[in-house]
């Protein structure tokens, strides 16, 4: 009998008995040479990025992945526990793990104190992909209040764990419902999405990933020795991977963020560039504008814009503006992330020379002293939520 396939919301599969022919399978190393371990390697759907990956898989020991087939989901390398998804969250999330034999699985939630807040799961699990679903409640099924929690999986001899943040004290879906769906049918003549994420490495993008049989090996960047982005404010709108134009690679670059906002775009962009609806926060609708653009950036129902240098998240306009008007000087301009606000500093009113730091609109109006102190300050940028 054909065993049932399942897959959780950002389409990871599943377990399955039965070692299937991977789909995608090879090594990840760095530039250096070294091997990649525990690297987050995932597969996208370039037509309908709005799903999140369609299958995705963790390194092991020796570098290697190893990504689901048409037939089902290739085995794991090794235990492992995922990071939560979505996180933060509320009001509930997916935890997925990883089994590469049959173990006996204990998956526990703790407060910051320690204290064992739920267990998920109790028992022998077989070897493959297994998720969980926690809705913020306790053993008694109760809601729990917001703040850091840390889960612990127990399997094969050794303990994993990782730390989620619930934003909402609310009670969620069930516990232990799975979101049911089909196993994505992967074609092989058209590109997909393949990204490699991970605890210091540069985010790896390939927009034009062809799938097979042919095991591969992709070569990261550690964040040390990645390429910077050549320019320190501004950019052109929805170029997140400051490679100088706006394509699929931006839209994967933003997907990512969404999955996990600490993720670096590649090449240490911007991610800020992704908001081209600005609407001053990003959404899968901007990954969507992102690849409809790519496809056709003459298109009339894109947001205006996309494509165009902008200066911290506000479209250069044609003609200079001056914006301010003062005898002395002002120096190190600073956008705020939504466009709105510029900070500077200026020894504006103080003729002594002591530099302070002060903000306006973009349009130079309103202009606020912030700093008043005998000290000099220098050098003000915005924190990523303004």
């Amino acid at each position: 009998m054909m065993q049932k396939l399942v897959a959780i919301l950002i389409g990871l599969a599943l377990s399955a008995p039965a070692v299937a022919e991977p789909l995608v399978e090879g090594r990840v190393r760095l530039a250096s040479g070294q091997l990649a371990v525990a690297a987050q390697v995932l597969l996208f759907d370039l037509t309908d990025l709005r799903r999140g990956p369609v299958a995705r898989a963790t390194t092991g020991a020796e570098g290697h992945f190893a990504l689901a087939s048409l037939g089902g989901p290739a085995l794991p390398q090794g235990f492992a526990l995922g990071q939560n998804y979505p996180n933060p969250f509320n009001p509930s999330t997916i935890i997925p793990y990883q089994l590469p034999v049959v173990a006996r699985v204990r998956l526990e939630v703790f407060n910051v104190l320690g204290q064992r807040v739920a267990t998920l799961v109790e028992g022998e699990r077989s070897a493959g992909f297994h998720s969980a679903v926690w809705d913020a409640t306790n053993a008694a099924g109760q809601a729990v209040a917001a703040g850091v929690y840390i889960y612990r999986l127990t399997a094969g001899g050794k303990q994993h764990t990782r730390r989620m943040v619930l934003i909402d004290g609310q009670a969620g879906v069930a516990a232990g419902a799975v979101p049911a769906a089909t196993f994505p049918t992967v074609a092989v003549d058209r590109p997909y999405g393949l990204a490699v994420v991970g605890a210091g490495l540069a985010t790896y993008v390939d927009a034009d990933f062809r799938v097979g049989t042919v095991p591969v090996e992709i070569v990261v960047e550690t964040l040390d020795s990645a390429p910077r982005a050549k320019g320190l404010t501004g950019g052109i709108l929805g170029d997140v991977n400051a490679d100088g134009q706006v394509d699929l690679a931006d839209a994967l670059a933003v997907a990512l963020y969404l999955i996990d906002s600490s993720i670096t775009p590649p090449n240490n962009g911007d991610i800020s560039l992704g908001d081209v609806d600005a609407d001053g926060e990003l959404t899968t609708t901007d990954v969507l504008l992102l690849a409809a653009y790519s496809a056709n950036p003459s298109d009339p129902s894109l947001p205006t814009g996309i494509g165009q240098a902008v200066g911290g998240g506000n479209l250069v306009a044609g003609a200079l503006r001056r914006l301010t008007d003062e005898s002395m000087w002002g120096f190190s301009p600073s956008w705020s992330p939504d466009g709105r606000h510029i900070a500077f500093i200026s020894h504006r009113d103080d003729h002594d020379g002591n530099w302070d730091i002060y903000v306006m609109g973009s349009d130079g109006s309103d202009l606020t002293r912030l700093t008043d102190d005998p000290a000099d300050d220098f050098s003000p940028s915005w924190s990523p939520d303004g």
